[in-house]
């Protein structure tokens, strides 16, 4: 049983995580392949942990590098 201070992780299904990540079916299912998205299966349905999608998309964020104007008076 759960207590208080548990709560449950947000699951999402590969049509959901296909939207997200703007990529097909078929992209999603070689991340499985290869592993670079973990999963769980019941019978034939996926899901995927929210988390780790925000994992997934944290190490591939690339911070922009912009360059403060100077002004010279």
């Amino acid at each position: 049983m759960l207590q208080e201070n548990e709560k449950f992780e947000k699951w999402l299904s590969s049509d959901e995580v296909c939207h997200l990540l703007m990529i097909s079916k078929r992209t999603l299912q070689t991340y499985r392949d290869h592993g670079t998205l973990p999963f769980a299966q019941i019978g034939r349905k996926i899901y995927y942990k929210a988390s780790d999608i925000d994992e997934y998309l944290n190490q591939h964020y690339i911070r922009a590098n912009y360059q403060e104007e100077r002004r010279v008076s």
